[in-house]
């Protein structure tokens, strides 16, 4: 495993908090061993090998593989995708090097834990909570992402109305990836907040502000009971009385 200069922060996890703890306290701690997108993805992908040889015996085993390479294809690229992703991240240094670093530890941290606990079921299942937390913050730019998917791996695309390029699988997937948020909008079954973000469409007008600016419990037709109090529309006829003589229910097939 390669080594980072990050200070240790995994010990023998027999449970999930003490992990997960330890893998917040990385969040801020950089990978300042370069700067370069080629080698820093090198980096990455040199983890992705090491955890396969900790993991895919483990996972054969339990028969979530046929073979060892089987599992290993799951972060197989051939020179021809692999140059091109070098490509794409060189020509976009200076806005995918803080996503690469924070990549390369959460990666590194993996690593070191599934090394640590074997194929233990639940200690696997606890690292792998941890590095799902540690990666999150670690996505790359959406423009950079949808440029690896449509040249790297001929992704279908689509163009936002500011000329922001993003790949089918963007579009109403409830982030907004197009810098004017269009590709949030109008999207069947969601809701588009005011600010762009979708949500899905019954958590509008259900009493609970989703949309950052609320703008999903706004102008909420409500249902009022007979003493005067008004409940959430999704609340009527869904089983369980609201209204203090349940009229909310009643008449409800």
């Amino acid at each position: 495993m390669l080594t980072s200069p990050c200070p240790a922060a995994w010990a023998r996890p027999g449970r999930a908090v003490p992990v997960i703890a330890a893998v917040l306290g990385l969040l801020a701690c950089k990978h300042e061993l370069t700067r370069d997108p080629r080698v820093l993805y090198g980096m990455i992908r040199a983890e992705y090998a090491e955890q396969d040889k900790l993991l895919c015996p483990c996972e054969v085993d339990e028969g979530k593989y046929e073979s060892i390479a089987e599992c290993e294809a799951r972060h197989a690229l051939t020179d021809t995708e692999l140059e091109c992703y070098y490509r794409v991240l060189e020509a976009s240094q200076d806005v995918v090097v803080e996503s690469l670093q924070c990549t390369l530890g959460a990666e590194e941290e993996l690593s070191a834990c599934v090394q640590d606990v074997g194929c233990t079921t639940k200690d696997r299942l606890d690292c792998a909570i941890a590095y799902m937390l540690a990666i999150e913050p670690c996505t790359l730019p959406s423009v950079v992402a949808a440029k690896i998917e449509a040249e790297c791996f001929g992704a279908s695309t689509q163009t936002c109305e500011d000329g922001q390029i993003i790949t089918d699988e963007m579009r109403c997937n409830g982030v907004p990836d197009c810098g004017d948020a269009t590709d949030e909008r109008l999207c069947p079954g969601r809701f588009t907040c005011k600010d762009g973000f979708s949500i899905p469409e019954n958590w509008a007008c259900d009493g609970d502000s989703d949309c950052a600016d609320e703008s999903d419990e706004t102008l909420c037709a409500a249902f009022t009971c007979s003493d005067g109090a008004t409940i959430p529309p999704t609340w009527v006829c869904d089983g369980e009385p609201d209204c203090d003589d349940g009229e909310d229910e009643d008449g409800c097939g």
